[in-house]
């Protein structure tokens, strides 16, 4: 037997280039992608028939299609869009309630500084909310996103203006991240983002997308940023669903340094990169719904194929078998339905059937896969019409997809905290690691809360008036029920009250003038 004799020679590497991790997850991130986006991503990943990519199709095509023929039994499928609706679900579920955070000790009475965070912290001046939006659907499709610290360009501000800047968070998404390292503690020394930079073109009338590298690492104990251009972009950009999509593989694409900056916050050097994981793991791992997606591909085929046999039996193909000449048959065709026909004796004349018995397989298969799905966590799946279950049983059924969903939770608000510190310190020139001590950050808890009825929460006031239950009980049975804001402060509230001189009117009849 010969023996194989693998070398492992090392090849050069340009600053574009992923890490082989990013590599091999990349395929998977855009089929993802594809699924969680709906039908016109779908169809846009499956774009051309090409053999040497037919293990990432999300609907495989037969050798023997044309392109043409693999386009219309595409243009057939239809994708559910049920794992989709399912990550919205739990997205949802963790903003259901706004975030509940404490300041540090620094500025924990700074309302200035909650509103900002509440309202401003994102990009574009967006909020908490929708900065967490963004970056948990990316979680949910990647478990990939990050958050990354930036502040604004002070190019020609003065010095008055500069001060009214504040730093900001953005979402960065996996395919974005091409190469990372950790040093010592397991501290993060290295990030190299790749993504296309808007600039402006020479006549100032549109914009063109330059292809660009960001390259942040610990030097020297202070943060250096390295930007990068591609000598030469690509002239055709592919964009799907009204974003680029990427597809970053090892070149031997040519660079330009285009700048070296050290970041700084109040005259000091930063001395860590403002970035992190959302899920607080730096390595890549499996996406969070996974399982669901591959199981959403595998319906989406099935739906695909049945929809192609119900076309099948929909569109009849009628046949001739005869010896007639082709001249002779092509007046006979000629003639269309309803028109009269002569065929000769001993001619024969039918219509080519599709099999029934492969529908009813394939109607099967697919409600086999559905309730799989529905098995899986997703209740919303379960038919109508399917029997009851206890509440126990629901219990048990989603407690494996409560307790990832309390783990993600977790992650998160740690990240958070660690996050907002690091925005928070830039803003003021502290150490985040000193903020981080009495810095808190919690996402909602209630993921999917069935609210008190009217007759309950009546009764669990008695209860209050009377003396059997705390104000603190009853007040947090209000804000577990949306009858009260998470956030409220039973002593803000009363000393607002006692201020109100609406509500101490006593009985004095109040007149309105409409």
């Amino acid at each position: 037997m010969a023996q194989t004799v693998v070398t492992n020679t090392p090849t050069a590497k340009t600053v574009g280039d992923p890490v082989a991790a990013y590599e091999n997850m990349q395929p998977v991130w855009k089929r993802n992608k594809a699924i969680m986006n709906g039908q016109e991503a779908a169809r846009a990943h499956d774009r051309h028939v090409d053999g040497s990519t037919y293990k990432n199709l999300l609907i495989p095509f037969s050798p023997f299609m044309s392109q043409q023929q693999y386009d219309f039994y595409k243009a057939e499928g239809e994708l559910p869009g049920l794992v989709a609706q399912y990550g919205r679900t739990l997205v949802s579920g963790l903003l259901r309630k706004r975030p509940q955070f404490t300041l540090p000790s620094p500025v924990e009475k700074n309302e200035d500084i909650r509103n900002w965070i509440i309202n401003s912290i994102g990009a574009e001046n967006s909020s908490l909310t929708s900065l967490l939006d963004e970056a948990l659907w990316e979680e949910m499709q990647t478990s990939r996103a990050w958050l990354m610290v930036d502040f604004p360009s002070t190019e020609g501000l003065l010095e008055d203006e500069i001060k009214l800047l504040r730093p900001y968070i953005v979402t960065v998404r996996g395919e974005n991240v091409i190469n990372w390292r950790r040093g010592t503690n397991n501290q993060l020394v290295k990030l190299t983002l790749r993504f296309y930079e808007e600039q402006p073109t020479a006549d100032d009338l549109h914009v063109e997308l330059v292809d660009t590298v960001m390259d942040y690492r610990i030097k020297n104990g202070i943060l250096q940023v390295d930007k990068y251009a591609k000598k030469k972009t690509s002239d055709s950009i592919d964009v799907v669903a009204g974003r680029i999509n990427v597809s970053y593989k090892a070149t031997n694409d040519e660079w330009t340094l285009v700048s070296t900056t050290y970041p700084q916050s109040h005259g000091e050097s930063l001395t860590y990169i403002p970035a992190r994981p959302i899920n607080g793991n730096v390595d890549v791992q499996e996406p969070f719904m996974q399982n669901l997606i591959d199981r959403e591909i595998s319906l989406y085929n099935k739906i695909s194929r049945r929809n192609h046999l119900l076309y099948g039996a929909a569109t009849y193909t009628p046949y001739v078998a005869s010896d007639m000449d082709d001249d002779k048959f092509k007046g006979i065709v000629g003639g269309g339905l309803g028109s009269w026909i002569h065929i000769g004796v001993g001619d024969t004349i039918g219509v080519l059937e599709t099999p029934t018995d492969a529908l009813k397989d394939m109607e099967t298969a697919i409600a086999s896969t559905i309730g799989e799905m529905a098995r899986m966590g997703i209740r919303m799946l379960t038919p109508d019409n399917a029997p009851q279950e206890s509440g126990v049983a629901l219990e048990i059924k989603n407690a494996a997809q409560t307790s990832q969903l309390g783990l993600l939770n977790t992650k998160v608000s740690n990240t958070m905290e660690v996050v907002l510190c690091m925005a928070l310190g830039w803003h003021l020139g502290i150490n985040p690691k000193e903020l981080e001590k009495t810095m808190s950050f919690v996402l909602s808890q209630d993921f999917n809360p069935t609210p008190l009825g009217a007759d309950w929460l009546r009764l669990v006031t008695e209860w209050y008036e009377s003396g059997k239950i705390p104000r603190s009980i009853w007040l947090d049975i209000c804000k577990q029920n949306d009858i009260l804001p998470g956030d409220y402060d039973d002593d803000a509230g009363k000393i607002e009250i006692q201020s109100d001189d609406m509500l101490n009117l006593g009985p004095t009849k109040i007149d309105v003038d409409l």
